[in-house]
């Protein structure tokens, strides 16, 4: 096929994509590995939430040299279709596995959500109820106004 141009033009934007995105991450990977405030479990959680990024990023990058080699080196014709078939499965295969750490790190970031919310809520029920002891006691009993 003659169509070398949006081949490589694809490559290039995805390399460029996956670029900026490691750039990204390596940026608030060290923002949470410095970050005092955070606990072991939660600069563990950073560090896999990192790890997984890095690969759909650089996945990206692959991608996007995988396109334009099989568009421009490899021959299009009856005798290659066999191994065009499996080349193009196997980056198809390659842009799956970036949807399945996608819908990892949603599913990670989701559960780690709800488990810091019902922290907080039980804070806040714990604070509720001292509040209204020392309420009790400061007013000796009276209702409060």
């Amino acid at each position: 096929m003659n169509n070398w141009p949006i081949a490589l033009g694809t490559g290039l934007v995805l390399i460029c994509f996956g670029s900026m995105m490691i750039r990204a991450h390596r940026r608030a990977w060290q923002f949470d590995r410095y970050d005092e405030e955070l606990d072991e479990d939660r600069r563990k959680h950073a560090y896999r939430k990192y790890r997984r990024r890095m690969q759909t990023s650089s996945i990206f990058i692959l991608v996007g040299i995988l396109v334009p080699f099989g568009n421009l080196f490899i021959p299009w014709n009856q005798k290659n279709a066999l191994w065009l078939t499996i080349y193009w499965i196997g980056v198809l295969g390659l842009l799956l596995w970036v949807i399945l750490m996608a819908i990892a790190d949603m599913i990670s970031i989701r559960m780690r959500g709800n488990s810091d919310l019902n922290e907080v809520k039980r804070k806040r029920m714990i604070l509720e109820e001292q509040l209204k002891q020392y309420r009790k006691k400061s007013t000796n009993g009276k209702p409060y106004r």
